[in-house]
């Protein structure tokens, strides 16, 4: 994993050399082991050092390098093939890259160093962007093509890594983070007045290719961006992968558990290549808790296992118990973070720089605290759980489990499930309301939500009317009549980059890499072409296949779980020990002319003399928290 950053202008402009030098000094954390800056001068439709024609642009290709494969220098980027047709700048890991460069050699190609750098850069030379389908990892890289003046940047399915950019007439500046961006001449720190909204409504971050600032754009995930180095402003991104799910397959639940075992070790496998040490993110739930089992079951007893685990101050929201039965199972040197209330204070605002855009729980502390310990342990690489929840089945996804149920005729089944859901520890999670706007038909429903759509709480209604804001948008309608597996396609979509992001920021911050083993096309194509039987039981189990599939090597206490707590804070009991911090925060509202200031404050009174739940808390006190923090630290403008 590293930080890559660059630019392509056209020739009548001075070349942003020092823009893209500062963005390489911003993003040391990303690489603190090297660094390469490459400058491409385009003459004539093709890079050359011919003196004398005017250039055409100038390509400029930034590298910072955290080293994972192959140490050497010789890995070192940015990386060029041997003929000097063909640039790479690289961000992640190609966990398939021995595949690749065996299939590579065997059709006459040759290789200097044993890194996955030159695997991708090989591939590329052979296939082009047919290359990208046959990757198994998390990238963001920009591909120089000398011969016919052109840059192509692509991102993977999922978006693990990071790429954002600016675009205009003449040029596009590309990094891995926001503020490198907008230290660039003619780049605006305008807040997206859209994402803003939905942020406010609820959202959990930004969505498609979309950020909270006007002028950067994210490359969204699976799609890729062709630039044409003579006229860099008419590029547009191209997808190149997206989920389609396929007729449910006709397969036993043995079956079904034995494939997904087969593919899930797999993928550890694949994730476990590395010439550094490999951590696992252990919260003692059940995804974190399968990486750990799976870990020491591919690699065997010998080898030292570190696994890294947050313990809650209440004792109702500590997973210690659960993290420590399963390090103990796998022999495995567990490391505890403990968090004070004083600490999340002093660290709040290096949290906001770190994030680069709003956040909407304090819980993504405990994140951040768990990669400050890896790195403090000396490890370098790390596995988590990210992705498990979206696609494998969660507790809120109750409700759509039930409709469907109802909405296909099986009423029988459906009370039995109905029966057996009350009786979890989750049981809230499946309101009536919400099997209800699961069954009815979506046309009534969208014409509902639109009549009863109100400005999110604290915001200025008439500040967004005039932006012709007035409602929150998705990629993907949150109407009715969906299947597990729709409303797991629109958790990758809209939940899923912002949980993404927030973990390589915070992992990134201690220059620490994280990878997600969940998260493969080959799993998820699979998971998709089962019935919805496998990804919540007809006892409400959620994640029915995942626990078949861990029986034998994960602790039975642990698969027999019924509740899930994850990274929980006390949020009531936050608010009351920071309770003068909040309000000295919460007083740069007024410079928001966004937000609703009357309406914010009354509503800070509410939670803070605890007449709010922890929910409403969480939802909108942090969130405004965050956003007033965020816009203060960046500078950002609500013109």
């Amino acid at each position: 994993m590293c930080g890559i950053v660059g630019s392509i202008q056209t020739g009548e402009h001075v070349p942003l050399r020092d823009a893209v030098r500062r963005a390489m000094d911003h993003m040391v954390h990303r690489g603190p082991d090297g660094q390469g800056l490459e400058e491409f001068i385009v003459r004539n439709g093709t890079a050359s050092s011919t003196l004398g024609a005017p250039p055409i642009a100038t390509v400029l290709f930034g590298h910072r390098r955290l080293a994972i494969i192959d140490l050497s220098e010789a890995a070192r980027q940015p990386m060029s093939t041997p003929d000097g047709r063909f640039h790479l700048s690289f961000n992640g890991e190609i966990y398939n890259y021995r595949e690749i460069r065996a299939e590579l050699k065997n059709l006459g190609h040759s290789f200097r160093t044993s890194s996955d750098a030159e695997v991708l850069l090989e591939g590329w030379r052979r296939w082009g962007k047919a290359l990208l389908p046959r990757l198994i990892g998390m990238f963001a890289f920009a591909v120089f093509d000398s011969e016919h003046a052109s840059v192509l940047l692509a991102r993977d399915p999922f978006g693990i890594k990071p790429l954002y950019y600016v675009q205009d007439r003449h040029r596009i500046v590309f990094a891995s983070e926001i503020a490198p961006l907008l230290e660039v001449p003619g780049v605006s720190r305008k807040a997206h007045p859209q994402t803003v909204y939905d942020f406010l409504s609820g959202a959990m971050g930004e969505l498609a290719d979309r950020t909270f600032f006007q002028d950067v754009r994210q490359l969204a995930a699976g799609h890729y961006l062709a630039i044409s180095c003579a006229s860099p402003g008419t590029a547009e991104p191209v997808c190149y992968w997206e989920l389609e799910r396929k007729r449910a397959q006709c397969i036993s639940p043995q079956e079904a558990s034995s494939g997904f075992r087969d593919l899930f070790e797999q993928s550890i496998r694949l994730h476990l290549r590395s010439d550094v040490p490999v951590g696992v993110s252990l919260s003692g739930g059940m995804d974190s808790s399968a990486i750990t089992a799976m870990v020491r079951a591919v690699q065997g007893p010998e080898i030292p296992l570190h696994t890294f685990s947050y313990v809650a101050e209440d004792p109702e929201l500590s997973e210690e118990r659960w993290s420590g039965m399963v390090a103990r199972a796998m022999a495995a040197k567990q490391h505890l973070v403990h968090i004070h209330p004083n600490e999340l204070v002093e660290d709040f605002r290096e949290l906001v720089r770190v994030q680069e855009q709003p956040f909407g729980s304090p819980t993504i502390y405990a994140q951040y605290r768990i990669f400050r310990s890896v790195h403090e342990a000396g490890v370098k690489v790390v596995l988590t759980g990210q992705g498990a929840d979206q696609y494998l089945g969660y507790i809120r996804h109750l409700p759509v489990r039930l409709a469907t149920l109802v909405r296909t005729g099986h009423w029988l089944a459906a009370m039995q499930f109905l029966r057996h859901a009350k009786a979890l520890p989750t049981s809230a999670a499946l309101s009536l309301r919400g099997v209800v706007r699961e069954t009815l038909p979506a046309t009534l429903v969208e014409t509902v939500r639109r009549v009863r759509t109100r400005p999110p709480l604290g915001a200025n209604a008439d500040w967004f009317r005039e932006r012709g804001i007035g409602s929150p948008r998705t990629r993907y309608s949150k109407g009715p009549g969906r299947s597990l597996h729709g409303l797991a396609k629109q958790n990758l979509l809209e939940a899923l980059p912002a949980l993404l992001r927030f973990e390589d920021r915070n992992a990134m911050a201690f220059s620490v890499e994280n990878r997600v083993p969940f998260l493969t096309t080959d799993l998820l194509h699979f998971v998709f072409s089962l019935p919805e039987e496998e990804i919540i039981s007809a006892e409400g189990r959620c994640k029915a296949v995942l626990l078949r599939a861990m029986r034998g090597l994960v602790p039975m206490e642990v698969l027999d779980r019924r509740d899930n707590i994850g990274f929980a804070m006390p949020i009531s009991k936050l608010n009351r020990q920071t309770q003068s911090w909040l309000q000295g925060i919460l007083r740069g509202a007024a410079a928001i002319p966004a937000l609703d200031v009357a309406e914010l404050e009354r509503r800070v009174n509410l939670t803070l003399d605890n007449q709010a739940s922890d929910t409403e808390s969480e939802r909108w006190l942090w969130r405004w928290l965050s956003l007033i923090t965020w816009a203060s630290e960046f500078q950002v403008r609500f013109a």
